[in-house]
C-alpha cells in the first residue's frame, strides 16, 4: 500500500502517498475530481467529467478539466491508458478506504474479523466537511457515488 496513493474519504478526505500528505491541489474541483475517479472506478467521458464540475464555466470548462488532469499528473496520480475522449484513474496505483470498507461488508458473510475490519474504517460519513457545492450538477451526481453509506457500517 506505500508506493499507492491513498484516499481517506470516510470522514475528512485525506490524501496520501508514501506515508506522505498530498499537497499542491490547485483546488477542491481538482480533489472532486480525483475523489470521483477513485471512487468510481471507471472510465468516464471527459467532456462529462468537465460538465460534471465546471458547469459553472461553460466556455472554459475543458480548459480547466484539462488544467485539473495535468495538476493530478503532477501530484503523482496514475492514470489508466487513456483516449483523447475518456479517463480513468489507475485502480493498481490507488487504495481507498470507501472500496476496502464495501469489499469487506460484501464478503463478510458472517465473518466477525471482515466486519471489524469494516467498522475500522469507518470513521465518520462519506466526505465530512468536503464542500462538495462545486457545481448543481456535482451535488446531484453525489448521491450515486458508492460510499460508506450508514446503512452498511449497520450491517458490520
Amino acid at each position: 500500500m506505500s508506493n499507492q496513493l491513498q484516499l481517506t474519504l470516510l470522514g475528512t478526505p485525506q490524501f496520501m502517498f508514501r506515508g506522505e500528505p498530498v499537497t499542491g491541489f490547485a483546488s477542491n474541483k481538482v480533489r472532486a475530481l480525483l475523489i470521483y475517479l477513485a471512487v468510481t472506478g471507471r472510465t468516464h467521458r471527459r467532456e462529462a467529467l468537465a460538465e460534471l464540475l465546471w458547469a459553472d464555466t461553460p466556455v472554459s470548462k475543458r480548459v480547466n478539466f484539462n488544467k485539473a488532469l495535468s495538476n493530478l499528473r503532477k501530484l503523482g496520480v496514475v492514470l489508466a491508458a487513456t483516449s483523447t475522449d475518456t479517463v480513468a484513474l489507475d485502480p493498481k496505483h490507488c487504495w481507498v478506504d470507501v472500496i476496502e470498507f464495501e469489499k469487506c461488508i460484501t464478503h463478510s458473510q458472517g465473518d466477525l474479523e471482515q466486519c471489524r475490519r469494516a467498522v475500522n474504517f469507518y470513521q465518520e460519513e462519506f466526505l465530512a466537511g468536503f464542500d462538495i457545492s462545486l457545481s448543481y450538477e456535482f451535488i446531484g451526481s453525489h448521491t450515486t457515488i458508492p460510499s460508506g453509506r450508514p446503512e452498511n457500517a449497520k450491517k458490520a
